[in-house]
């Protein structure tokens, strides 16, 4: 029984393998695009008021 189980999950891993790129690819895009947008979103905050002061 366990061995029949793990054939069918070896058969669909491997059917997967030429996915794998892609998968990998689009994870990294989308964590990318996530990152990027929640730091434009993100309410900048300066520490320091004499530097902003200057700056701005």
């Amino acid at each position: 029984m366990l061995s029949t189980d793990f054939s069918i999950v070896a058969h669909w891993l491997s059917g997967l393998e030429s996915y794998l790129p892609a998968i990998l690819v689009t994870v990294g895009a989308a964590l990318l695009f996530g990152c990027g947008v929640s730091a434009l979103c993100a309410p900048c905050r300066e520490k320091d008021d004499i530097f902003h002061r200057h700056v701005f």
